[in-house]
């Protein structure tokens, strides 16, 4: 199973990607953030295989 953290500020669109990661079947996402430097708490702290990040964040963008 591939663990998935989403990071983005709208939360409509972390539902959208948390629909579609765990429709898949092989994927579970393990953790979400509003932003960027939650994300990057959330990182160390769960320990995602993949982060899908927006590149347009307030704090912290995607690019950073």
């Amino acid at each position: 199973m591939i663990r998935v953290l989403l990071a983005d500020d709208h939360s409509i669109v972390r539902a959208g990607l948390r629909r579609i990661v765990e429709e898949s079947g092989d994927m579970e996402v393990v953790a979400e953030a509003s932003d960027g430097r939650e994300a990057i708490r959330l990182v160390h702290d769960v320990l995602p295989d993949v982060a899908v990040i927006d590149i347009s964040m307030p704090g912290l963008d995607g690019l950073e």
